[in-house]
């Protein structure tokens, strides 16, 4: 970005999706995109999240942490944070993508991301009763435990150092 020769204010959205977590300085990439973008022009990050149920269950075995040269890591309240210290005023964060299975592999003494049937297990069969499954999906997507960090911000008028 910073290479494009782009004019300041010259767009009116940027979309970052899994592109943050990959660059070595986060907060100079957030600048450069709030040079390009026009007063309350908008911003769509998608990042993993280090504070999903994956990565609070399974450590080092969460699929983030897999070294796909994730650089950095960000929670709902470090990413607002970043934003905001780059003159970003955050509109939401929501989180999809729940990683339940590994979690039910882990639980169940598999290892993670095996795709080994869990069936006979008594919590995975509960799950699969009357749309446990579906509300606790919901449920973990409602508490920001998802795996995908998905955050809407605009341009503000200010930068904090």
């Amino acid at each position: 970005l910073a290479e494009a020769g782009f004019e300041p204010e010259s767009f009116d959205a940027v979309v970052l999706l899994s592109v943050l977590e990959h660059v070595n300085d986060p907060r100079a990439m957030l600048a450069d995109v709030r040079r390009v973008l026009r007063p309350s022009g908008a911003l769509f990050v998608i990042v993993p999240n280090v504070a999903s149920l994956a990565c609070r269950v399974l450590h080092e075995r969460a699929a983030t942490f897999d070294g796909r040269n994730h650089l950095v890591y960000f929670s709902p309240e470090t990413l607002t944070r970043i934003l905001t210290a780059e003159g970003f005023e955050t509109e939401f964060t929501r989180t999809r993508v729940s990683s339940l299975a590994p979690v039910l592999e882990w639980l169940t003494y598999n290892e993670p991301y095996s795709d080994v049937e869990v069936e006979p297990d008594p919590l995975v069969r509960w799950l699969g009763e009357a749309g446990h499954r579906e509300r606790l999906e919901e449920l973990l997507d409602e508490l920001q435990l998802g795996y995908k960090l998905h955050c809407l911000a605009r341009r503000t008028g200010a930068v904090r150092a």
